[in-house]
């Protein structure tokens, strides 16, 4: 009776071990692939090209994937916010609407102009954010 329930303790150790290590994998996986579709994405700008690579990340926000009747949404598994800033200011954010297929991630992206008033509500409350951002802090001062 004690050497079967010593088998079923190790047993669940070892399936609980199994199941944590697939899931920090997956999870590189899909920071990788989030990672290496942005640096090629094109941002809308006036007068020049602007790629993922060529703007700052300035907080990225994992969030539940949007509702399945948007139609962007569709088989979408996992979503990110990525709240950027390219040349003379200019706010993005861009979506990461994230859909696994067999052993590799799906990533499409929604990009958004976000102008100076938006990124700020965007981003109060982080005041290292605000200060990649612009510059500046909020109220509290930088608590790093």
């Amino acid at each position: 009776m004690v050497i079967m329930l010593v088998v079923l303790l190790m047993v669940v150790v070892l399936a609980g071990g199994f199941w944590l290590h697939n899931n920090r994998q997956v999870d590189k996986q899909l920071r990788q692939a989030q990672e290496q579709s942005f640096s090629q994405l094109r941002f809308p700008t006036y007068g020049q090209r602007l790629t993922g690579a060529e703007v700052t990340v300035i907080r990225r926000d994992r969030c539940p994937p949007p509702a399945p009747v948007l139609p962007a949404a569709e088989g979408v598994q996992e979503a990110s916010w990525w709240y950027c800033m390219g040349p003379r200011r200019t706010g993005y954010m861009a979506v990461a609407l994230c859909e696994r297929q067999w052993l590799r991630w799906q990533v499409r992206w929604v990009i958004r102009p976000l102008d100076e008033q938006h990124m700020r509500q965007a981003l109060d409350g982080d005041d290292e954010a605000l200060w990649l951002a612009f510059g500046e802090v909020g109220e509290r001062g930088l608590q790093l």
